[in-house]
């Protein structure tokens, strides 16, 4: 049998990382443990002429302030910059939006804030709008006000688990996996809730936020992508199973990682 992995999102959103996992002879699922719910109303749109910067720190964020906007009175201000974290954030502002002014390739909204305050030198009073998930956690928030920034939290969306039962028994009908790959704290949460520990495969996480969750969980050792870009996660991925990147296996003692389970 070849090695197996589940991507713990949709396959609409892992098409590139599918086909490459493919092309590696790896058996891949595409099971996504969370749904998304936009919650904002365009009417509590903050005044966009207001503020220096306006951040993203997720691509559900994009599309739900990018949705909003078109329903709006409002267009991005000339004089307003728009920041990204991540090559898949800054792709799909690009996509939705226009260029982003700043993409921090680290994963994290702390490192996202840091490098923003790097970069608005000449912002007399900063002021960075922040849509965001309706729980999402304050490392982004806290780099910017810790530094006398002003920084306007506007839940945009919520992220819910897909039901415990009912993600279990998708999961069970799906075999034994070798390696699951988690893009988001919520998805760590929401598969534990569904496949209680001891967890009988290799935890990869795209981020450190994502990681921290992982070990927040008291689950195993997750190894951690670089980056979310398709190669770097490819490479993590290979690296668990011992192949190259012909899918060949490297150490000939460890040749399928599915076998005897």
């Amino acid at each position: 049998m070849r090695p197996r992995v589940l991507i713990t999102r949709s396959a609409e959103r892992s098409a590139e990382l599918i086909s490459a996992l493919r092309a590696a002879d790896i058996s891949v699922i595409a099971e996504p443990v969370t749904s998304t719910l936009f919650i904002a109303d365009v009417k509590a749109l903050p005044k966009l002429s207001r503020v220096n910067w306006i951040a993203f720190t997720s691509v559900n964020a994009v599309n739900a302030f990018a949705d909003l906007l078109s329903d709006s009175d409002q267009a991005l201000p000339r004089d307003g910059r728009l920041a990204a974290v991540g090559p898949a954030t800054a792709q799909q502002v690009s996509n939705r939006l226009r260029a982003p002014d700043l993409t921090c390739a680290a994963a994290t909204g702390a490192e996202l804030g840091q490098v923003i305050l790097q970069n608005a030198n000449n912002d007399n009073e900063l002021t960075v709008l922040w849509p965001c998930a309706q729980e999402s956690l304050p490392d982004f928030s806290t780099a910017l006000t810790t530094a006398g920034a002003i920084v306007i939290e506007w839940p945009v969306y919520a992220t819910q688990p897909v039901a415990p039962w009912q993600l279990h028994m998708r999961l069970e009908r799906s075999s034994s996996f070798d390696i699951v790959v988690f893009a988001a704290p919520s998805a760590v949460i929401s598969l534990r809730e569904a496949w209680p520990e001891p967890w009988p495969f290799i935890p990869v996480a795209i981020g450190q936020t994502t990681a921290a969750a992982i070990r927040k969980a008291g689950l195993a050792e997750p190894l951690v992508a670089a980056s979310a870009r398709t190669t770097d996660v490819l490479s993590t991925i290979l690296d668990a199973l011992h192949l190259d990147f012909t899918g060949t296996a490297i150490d000939p003692a460890i040749t399928n990682l599915s076998e005897g389970r």
